[in-house]
């Protein structure tokens, strides 16, 4: 006989379809989805509504600060969003052990807080829980002592400037133990090789001379927007030979103007490995790259960025700078003297915890070039720009269980702080797209 064809018809089948039950393939998807998520609704509000399993009984925390007097109150999950994500749900089917272990570890992770507005100030409060495995880690982290040495490296001008102080060396014993705990939990061959990556690295690592030369400190500061010559390769294209030539212009660039500071007690280790690296970069024979040059107080990387503008390392005085202010590295190697913030600044950002931060947001959001927004987002932008507020962040020893941090804005203005909350946030809105 004839053998039947196994071509699929798309067309024949929904024909076909009509006639048993009345709808095209598409119309029974829409049904299917459509009784499930009914199905869904009905499952959610009962539990919700009628049995009322909400986020007010089940939390207590969450309770607490819907009787709060501020103005608003945030409280997120993090948690719930580690056991919803996609790509942890995927690892979760590939290895359901290490992702066990990795669930239990962020158990009770959240992050909740208050918002307080008046006339001139908005204050956020901000309370990160953790269970007690990290909290352990993150108690003994935050045990570090603050490092004066990097303050004399802050300008008073500078627009934004934040210290984080780690204590590494205290916490690696527990780092490690819970970086074990879910290497070996699984027999598959990266996490074994993981496992013993691990185990080597603790046991034939010098701890003492590694946290000699990185101790946990750091500072990064933020100057503004430098203009900078530079020159770029314009290509030409001739229609009559299909031949494209190439031509240099010299041309100007935005430049951030930043320095990144790392306390250390290790710099003839640092000195060596930047003279090794200087005979590298030193060796190469184009013209215009770049060379590693030691001018005595600081080292020089000419032409580093844009092809044009140098980078500076300074070593020395229990700090190792990265940074592409010219000024610091040639005349203040050694701090800014007289020139650094003010001592009451110092005073707050010595009792600012692990992590300190200020900003001039106003002055920040002037050195934006207008070059980088639409004639539209200036004209918002504009709301904002001459208007004066600082941010300053401050946190507290954390606990074992949680950690406390406070973000502060406060502004000068006529204007009735809701207007002046909205003027900011749409400025912030702009410069994030």
């Amino acid at each position: 006989g004839e053998e039947e064809s196994t071509d699929w018809d798309e067309e024949s089948w929904e024909s076909e379809g009509e006639g048993i039950v009345g709808k095209t393939y598409y119309e029974l998807l829409d049904s299917v989805e459509t009784v499930m998520n009914a199905a869904y609704i009905e499952k959610f509000t009962h539990n919700l509504l009628v049995d009322q399993n909400n986020l007010k009984k089940s939390n207590s925390d969450f309770a607490t600060q819907l009787t709060s007097n501020s103005e608003g109150s945030y409280f997120v999950n993090n948690t719930a969003n580690f056991q919803l994500s996609d790509e942890l749900y995927k690892f979760k089917a590939y290895d359901a052990l290490t992702y066990q272990r990795i669930e239990d570890i962020y158990n009770g992770n959240i992050l909740s807080g208050n918002i307080f507005i008046d006339d001139h100030t908005i204050q956020l409060d901000l309370k990160a829980q953790y269970g007690e495995e990290l909290g352990a880690i993150y108690e003994n982290l935050g045990s570090a002592k603050f490092n004066k040495k990097l303050l004399p490296y802050i300008h008073k001008d500078d627009i934004a400037f934040a210290t984080v102080h780690a204590d590494y060396e205290n916490a690696t014993d527990l780092i490690y133990e819970t970086a074990m705990s879910i290497a070996t939990i699984s027999d598959r061959r990266d996490m074994v090789a993981m496992s013993i990556m691990f185990d080597m690295l603790y046991t034939f690592l010098d701890k003492e001379t590694l946290y000699e030369t990185i101790n946990g400190n750091g500072l990064m500061t933020f100057k503004g927007i430098q203009k900078v010559k530079t020159k770029k390769i314009v290509f030409d294209y001739d229609e009559e030979t299909f031949e494209y030539t190439e031509r240099e212009e010299e041309a100007e660039e935005d430049m951030p103007v930043f320095t990144l500071a790392l306390g250390t007690q290790n710099h003839d280790f640092l000195e060596r490995m930047i003279g090794h690296n200087a005979r590298a970069i030193n060796g190469r024979r184009w013209e215009d790259g770049p060379k590693l040059i030691n001018r005595g107080d600081y080292w020089e990387i000419t032409n580093a960025i844009f092809g044009s503008v140098s980078l500076f390392l300074i070593n020395k005085n229990g700090v190792f700078i990265v940074t592409n202010d010219a000024t610091l590295a040639i005349e203040n190697s050694d701090g800014y003297g007289s020139d650094a913030i003010a001592k009451k600044r110092m005073k707050k950002a010595r009792k600012g915890g692990s992590v300190y931060a200020y900003a001039d947001m106003n002055r920040a959001i002037n050195e934006l070039p207008r070059e980088l927004f639409s004639d539209r987002k200036n004209e918002m932008l504009d709301i904002f720009r001459g208007k004066s507020g600082t941010l300053e962040m401050t946190s507290e020893k954390s606990s074992g269980l949680e950690s406390k941090y406070a973000l502060s804005y406060t502004f000068e203005s006529e204007e009735d702080s809701g207007t002046y909350i909205l003027d900011l946030i749409n400025s912030l809105y702009v410069i994030s797209k």
